[in-house]
């Protein structure tokens, strides 16, 4: 039978010698190797005592499970209960795609944002690539069709449709959000470390395994690795 890796899977499949560390007061995450070099970062703004989106995402590498690792760590740092949203305008078509996985992820809970200040509209009721992918069963001709009328809406509103990625919350179950905690370091960053974590994040997502990150890289030193089987803290 074939196995389908799940998000989970896929953000500890490269857990060995890499920690997460992670800065409340500067609401930053970073995935550090045993050679002190950042294989990630991320940066999270609260928006009041319920939710947290993301601001900036950057990885060393893709394929590795880091940018699932990241987002999965943001939910497990926050506190119980905090719901994580993303920032469409800021993301790229790689975060959107962890997003869309993230959605289709039964373990993950998933709570429309319609009727909060952190909904919008036009993502719900304008065709786009995100709002197809979430939709892959409608073809061309029926969102062409929906456009003309000006129904994609009612149909989002309805159920038929699943929402836009960035019209919706996502929460982990406690019982996950807690063994992820385990693999997720508190620490606070230096004035240094934050210069080259946030230029890092001023990179593409693809680029921070590119020349110019590797000067950035060089600038900051972090604490070694410490991770003792990250994969069996995870396991739920």
């Amino acid at each position: 039978m074939h196995y389908s890796k799940t998000v989970f899977d896929k953000a500890f499949a490269n857990a060995d010698n890499v920690q997460c560390l992670f800065d409340m007061q500067h609401q930053l995450i970073a995935l550090v190797d045993n050679h002190q070099q950042i294989l990630g970062a991320l940066l999270f703004e609260l928006r009041d005592d319920k939710y947290a989106q993301i601001e900036a995402l950057a990885t060393a590498a893709e394929k590795k499970g880091y940018g699932y690792r990241l987002y999965l760590s943001a939910f497990a740092a926050l506190a119980p209960g905090m719901q994580l949203i993303p920032q469409a305008l800021q993301d790229s078509d790689v975060c959107l795609d962890i997003w869309y996985k993230l959605y289709m992820e039964p373990d993950i809970t998933k709570t429309l944002l319609n009727g909060t200040k952190h909904y919008h509209f036009d993502w719900d009721a304008t065709y786009s690539h995100e709002l197809a992918g979430l939709n892959p069963d409608i073809i061309c001709e029926q969102w062409e069709a929906w456009e003309l009328t000006d129904d994609i809406y009612t149909h989002v509103k309805s159920g038929e449709l699943n929402p836009h990625p960035s019209n919706v919350s996502f929460t982990l179950p406690e019982q996950r959000r807690a063994h992820i905690a385990k693999t997720v370091t508190p620490y606070v960053f230096t004035a240094a470390q934050i210069t080259s974590l946030n230029g890092c994040l001023q990179l593409d997502y693809e680029s921070l395994g590119s020349p110019k990150a590797d000067i950035l890289r060089r600038r900051v030193s972090l604490p070694s690795c410490s991770v003792t089987s990250t994969l069996k803290v995870c396991a739920a």
